[in-house]
């Protein structure tokens, strides 16, 4: 009989993510703010870091995990497992690392590099999503820089701490160095962003890998260029992540930057590839109320499956203003109304996210200011666009 403690996660054991800034974490959900491991990130100087962090950082957290003992940094993953909307991180991990409690525990040793790798290679991105930061896209912080006074006055810096923090770890040797030996090491390696497909180094770490690596491409759909194409070729199987959260204007608004047609096109060159398999990934927010209807109309219609996810509480400046409870309650009825005539297939997950609605008056003004402030800074029209109860 096995004693494994109720919520065993692999992640300590068996995965890592290098951030856009190079800080490292066992896992995408672990919140590093909430840890009381010791912070580890590669820079310019230390050339062991890398190496000490998983061999010595994450013992504590192994120990917890072992033990039965939830540490403050996975709370937030546990916290989701009992929202039906939402991917259960943990189970899908240990899934995918193959690994049980009983293995791990009897024979791993932390001499072996992780099998799955989640790898941002800075935060280079062309385009400046609502739900989005400095700190994953260069766009905004390029238009935070420029308009720095009124987004201090909006109030939203606190969150993101530092702007200005470097995001060019993987230009230090050493650190170059480390990162092709892991992931040449790994079965399976995640790209997110910034937008992995104009990272400089992408097709350096692609042809590091051996052809069986499985690959996930966290992308935005607008820079499915040759280049990176032609080096993809080789792997055997490829799964495409495409974050769209909008169609037409919609997509346009939310995606600042980008173009539906293009979008589109690119769709449409990676339907050619046998060895791409296609999905959207797609955030339930605010905006879902007014956009949902025409992505899951596209998914069907192409045959492209879609991973649900829920905008993150925190995401641009810790209110909460980009959720459902920011909406309002007309737009919500409205929303309600057209569901229950509905009968795709998605309509359930749909309808989940949409009964934990509960109207929340601070957070919907919180919500208009920020829409206004965007429209001021990038001549965009959210009332226009999107057509909400409010004006």
């Amino acid at each position: 009989m096995s004693n494994q403690p109720k919520k065993f996660c692999s992640a300590p054991f068996k995965t890592a993510v290098i951030d856009t800034n190079g800080s490292l974490a066992p896992c995408c959900e672990y919140m590093t703010d909430k840890s009381t491991l010791t912070p580890y990130k590669l820079n310019a100087t230390n050339t062991t870091m890398f190496k000490d962090w998983w061999e010595k950082g994450l013992e504590p957290l192994r120990k917890k995990m072992l033990d039965g003992e939830i540490d403050p940094g996975c709370e937030y993953c546990i916290s989701k497992e009992n929202n039906p909307n939402l991917g259960h991180h943990r189970i899908v991990t240990n899934n995918r690392t193959q690994s049980t409690y009983e293995d791990i525990k009897n024979n791993w040793n932390n001499k072996e590099y992780p099998t799955h790798v989640e790898l941002r290679l800075g935060n280079y991105c062309n385009l400046k999503c609502i739900m989005c930061g400095p700190y994953a896209s260069s766009s905004i912080l390029a238009e935070y820089k420029m308009h720095e006074k009124t987004y201090k006055d909006f109030g939203i810096e606190q969150s993101w701490g530092d702007p200005n923090t470097p995001h060019d770890w993987y230009t230090y040797d050493h650190n170059k160095e480390i990162m092709l030996d892991v992931v040449s090491k790994a079965r399976g390696i995640n790209f997110g962003g910034g937008e992995p497909f104009i990272s400089p180094m992408i097709v350096e770490v692609l042809n590091a890998m051996d052809q069986k690596t499985i690959l996930t491409f966290n992308t935005n759909m607008t820079r499915i260029n040759d280049r990176v194409l032609n080096a993809l070729k080789r792997f055997n199987h490829i799964t495409i992540d495409a974050s769209i959260d909008g169609i037409g204007p919609h997509n346009d608004y939310l995606r600042n930057g980008s173009k539906w047609n293009t979008i589109s096109e690119n769709f449409n060159k990676l339907k050619k590839f046998n060895n791409i398999e296609l999905y959207i990934h797609y955030i339930f927010q605010h905006t879902s109320l007014f956009t949902v209807k025409n992505v899951v109309e596209f998914a069907n219609n192409n045959d492209i499956k879609i991973n649900f996810g829920e905008v993150y509480p925190g995401s641009v400046d810790n209110s909460g203003h980009l959720t459902i409870h920011s909406a309002s309650e007309k737009d919500v009825d409205n929303f309600k109304t057209w569901l229950n005539l509905c009968t795709f297939k998605q309509k359930n997950t749909i309808q989940n996210w949409v009964d934990t609605y509960k109207f929340n008056p601070q957070l919907h003004n919180r919500f208009k200011e920020y829409v206004r402030m965007l429209d001021s800074i990038r001549g965009t029209n959210f009332v226009k666009t999107f057509n909400p109860s409010w004006t």
